[in-house]
């Protein structure tokens, strides 16, 4: 304890500091080298017993700065931690920019682009060069139907009148 997600100004971040040695660098890093002598949060045991009074310090005083900004500074302390990424921080992430993992590809208007996930695998003697857009709705389902259950052009109709497929 605390090993768990906590809140901070905009994002949020997880803290493995559940060793004692982790405990007292994460309250240096924080500005509150005081909690770890407090007796109540000086041993993981007695974290544990305290939790219900230590989260919620913790969660409070994190609230006050943004997650980058602590995590620059339980990170330089040694601490394990790490933020909980949304879709817009791992797209813009330098690491996954560096290997490629965004890349463009045509979309389904011939003018348009759209960005995907490129391969995670990275062979330098068979690179994977072509990507291609995810289908629209609908947009091989006669063809599926028709090469694979057999269906005549007349059941695909029936279907997609009925709503039950639908057809692009």
């Amino acid at each position: 304890m605390p090993y768990q997600a906590f809140k901070t100004k905009d994002i949020q971040i997880v803290v493995v500091a559940h060793q004692d040695h982790h405990f007292e660098r994460f309250c240096q890093a924080i500005g509150k080298p005081e909690w770890a002598k407090d007796p109540r949060f000086a041993t993981r045991v007695a974290r544990l017993e305290n939790k219900s009074i230590l989260v919620p310090m913790i969660e409070n005083h994190l609230l006050t700065a943004n997650g980058d900004q602590w995590l620059e500074k339980i990170h330089k302390a040694g601490v394990p931690a790490g933020p909980i990424n949304t879709v817009d921080r791992v797209l813009s992430d330098p690491q996954v920019l560096a290997r490629q993992m965004v890349v463009e590809i045509e979309g389904p208007e011939e003018d348009k682009k759209i960005k995907t996930i490129g391969n995670p695998l990275k062979m330098e003697k068979t690179p994977v060069k072509t990507f291609t857009r995810p289908p629209q709705l609908g947009e091989h389902t006669r063809e599926l139907l028709s090469t694979i259950l057999g269906y005549s052009s007349e059941k695909i109709e029936a279907l997609n009148q009925k709503g039950i497929i639908i057809v692009a």
